[in-house]
């Protein structure tokens, strides 16, 4: 198929295909009301030695020794960061009623390549909610770090959590993502149009002009002739009698007879030896 035969399909179904289009669009809508709005809120924290040095190259021992320790820690506190003890430190904080295992899976802690800051993304059914867990989170993972690193709860260990960003209270939903449903919507019920018209048109075997009679036949088209109602298989006469009227009626009738006339002429000349 080329451009106009692709053209003629849309201008031939353009409704029907325009209307599954919106039909998707619309589906995708009503599937975004009916799932439930989840917040998201995220706070972030530093890892960071407790060191401490006078000045000179003591400093720079100090700093290398942090950095070391830092850095070795990072990839523990992540884990423990997904661990059912912080968890329970949240719903002690926050009084929540669900499990430990519950509140787990609605929160995420990722550390950035390369540095010692840890983002706890906290998931929730309203903004404020999906706030205090993602700060609730930090305290409690900080308390769990302490916990691990000394055994004085007044004291910091050798490494401690510091927060660094609270988390802000978010103002709209992040799922369902109401434009993205629409887009992918929309692109569906778009192939199921474009599917729909050239199965129409594929199972649509009429005539609908001369290059389609040339194509499917393999033979030239001698002629036209423009429908008059007033054909029948009784009746093949034009109520036309030559006249010079203007009207839109005898211009068409006059058409009819141009067209016929030339299709006899082509006729004649299809077989000059036997005209």
């Amino acid at each position: 198929m080329d451009l106009r035969e692709y053209l003629r399909v849309f201008r031939a179904h353009w409704l029907g295909m325009v209307l599954i289009t919106l039909l998707g669009v619309a589906v995708a809508f009503g599937w975004t009301l009916l799932q439930p709005k989840v917040y998201t809120a995220d706070a972030s924290a530093i890892v960071q030695a407790n060191t401490a040095g006078d000045a000179g190259d003591s400093n720079l021992s100090s700093a290398m020794l942090g950095n070391s320790l830092t850095s070795g820690r990072v990839k523990t506190y992540v884990a423990l960061g997904q661990s059912r003890a912080v968890a329970d430190g949240v719903i002690k904080d926050l009084g929540l009623g669900v499990s430990a295992d519950q509140l787990v899976k609605q929160v995420t802690v990722t550390n950035t390549v390369d540095t010692t800051t840890l983002k706890v993304t906290a998931d929730a059914a309203t903004p404020e909610k999906a706030r205090d867990v993602a700060e609730a989170w930090v305290r409690s993972m900080g308390a769990e770090v302490n916990r691990l690193e000394t055994s004085d709860p007044a004291k910091k260990g050798a490494v401690f959590l510091s927060p660094i960003d609270s988390a802000r209270l978010p103002d709209s939903p992040s799922s369902p993502n109401t434009r993205l449903a629409l887009a992918l919507g929309g692109l569906v019920g778009l192939a199921i149009a474009v599917g729909y018209g050239l199965l129409r048109y594929t199972l649509d075997r009429r005539i609908r002009s001369v290059e389609q009679v040339e194509r499917e036949t393999g033979k030239p088209v001698v002629g036209t002739i423009p429908e008059e109602k007033t054909f029948t298989a009784d009746n093949r006469l034009l109520p036309f009698d030559g006249g010079t009227s203007s009207s839109s009626e005898s211009a068409h009738l006059f058409g009819i007879g141009e067209a016929m006339r030339e299709l006899r002429t082509n006729l004649q000349y299809m077989d000059v030896d036997n005209p």
